[in-house]
């Protein structure tokens, strides 16, 4: 794992109001929240601030170093979102009362796919956030 400073975290937590940078989900009870590095490290990627985003634990390990996803619906290889230079509601939408995402463009299904950004356990958790009144995100919705 790469050393990221702790001022560049410190950008990375604010610019992306404290929730993952892919799924949307927030830091709460079993959401933990790491700096990705968007451009993998294994592909020159650099431990700069354009090149750094907000990931919950699961998007970022589903992730890995990846730079591709599959669209499900055209069955063909698509980049994954880049929170740097993608609008995120270009890309997404939360259907299903907010429960789910579904993907606008190859790049958000691709994403979909590969980040498993509707696994049950999010669903789950998206649920309880519904309820409290803290889901979907504003910005997003």
């Amino acid at each position: 794992m790469a050393y990221i400073p702790l001022r560049f975290r410190q950008v990375v937590r604010e610019r992306a109001n404290e929730q993952c940078e892919y799924c949307q989900a927030q830091e709460l009870i079993g959401i933990l929240l790491v700096v990705d590095h968007i451009k993998p490290l294994s592909y020159g990627g650099e431990t700069d601030i354009e090149n750094l985003c907000l990931a919950c634990f699961h998007c970022n390990s589903y992730k890995s170093d990846f730079r591709i996803g599959i669209d499900m619906e055209t069955r063909l290889e698509s980049r994954l979102f880049n929170p740097r230079l993608d609008r995120w509601a270009e890309h997404f939408l939360w259907v299903a009362a907010g429960l789910e995402l579904t993907g606008l463009t190859s790049i958000g299904r691709g994403t979909i796919s590969r980040l498993r950004m509707n696994r049950p356990a999010i669903v789950t958790a998206r649920r309880a956030w519904i309820k409290a009144g803290m889901h979907p995100p504003r910005d997003t919705a």
